[in-house]
């Protein structure tokens, strides 16, 4: 199924332990299709977004601990941590045309601990 979809882009993790592969949009799945590969094996792919120029498909890394998220012009659709895994799922995602993650969503999943633990 992934090989009928076009790639879009293709990038790795300034560590050098994660790849992404972006795929786009089919008329039969209407989201672009992300899937994040620790060396050669297939690690998760995650559907998000909505069918929009490839052009506007945007992969930032610098989002605090070492979270990465793909935007579709400027808004995010697609957070995965691509550091130290401190929840339960690496990723969240979107699918459909607005319905981003607004800043207060994505600081909230880019916080170290969501355990409910007080820290010290």
């Amino acid at each position: 199924m992934l090989d009928s979809r076009p790639e879009v882009a293709q990038e790795t993790s300034p560590d050098g332990v994660w790849t992404l592969e972006i795929r786009g949009p089919t008329k039969a799945a209407p989201s672009f299709y992300a899937v994040f590969r620790q060396g050669d094996q297939h690690y998760m792919g995650v559907p998000f977004g909505y069918a929009a120029d490839t052009a506007t498909v945007r992969v930032r890394w610098d989002y605090p601990d070492k979270v990465c998220g793909i935007a579709i012009g400027s808004e995010c659709y697609l957070l995965f941590r691509w550091g130290a895994r401190r929840r339960r799922r690496r990723e969240r995602c979107r699918v459909g045309e607005g319905r981003a993650f607004t800043p207060d969503e994505i600081s909230w999943f880019c916080e170290r601990d969501h355990s409910g633990r007080p820290s010290g």
